[in-house]
């Protein structure tokens, strides 16, 4: 757990330090008056958080050819970032919400069974992300 009470996720020792690095940045910014700001502190933990790059990029549908059957929008934090970068959720951290979410649904609904690897991690991303969108929303400090 971080400082805030976030999850940590486990570091390899090559990568402390970069990893470090970032948690830190992400913890700043959940502190910050701006709520975009948090939103990408909240990102940045959520990466953190997905050590098998489940929702890093979007799902390629050349190896999932059926995925675009099953989810209708689909999302990814790469995705999520670049319409962080380029202020296309403006000053709405609900509509960044809905996008986070959006990945954790996706993954839950293409990865039915409640025992599959990545629908497990996804119910646990949306639960952290509920908890740390209190935060970005300014309900809890």
């Amino acid at each position: 757990m971080t400082e805030m009470g976030y999850y940590t996720p486990h570091i390899p020792a090559a990568s402390r330090g970069p990893v470090r690095k970032a948690l830190k940045k992400a913890e700043t910014l959940l502190t910050s008056n701006n709520a975009m700001d948090r939103c990408a502190g909240a990102l940045t933990l959520l990466q953190l958080r997905d050590e098998l790059g489940w929702f890093a990029e979007p799902v390629d549908v050349e190896y999932v050819p059926d995925y675009l059957e099953i989810v209708q929008t689909p999302m990814d934090f790469s995705t999520i970032k670049r319409k962080l970068s380029t202020g296309a959720y403006g000053d709405d951290p609900h509509a960044f919400a809905a996008d986070v979410r959006r990945v954790y649904t996706n993954a839950i609904k293409y990865n039915w069974s409640p025992e599959h690897e990545c629908h497990v991690a996804a119910r646990q991303g949306l639960e952290e992300f509920e908890r740390v969108l209190e935060v970005i929303l300014g309900n809890s400090r």
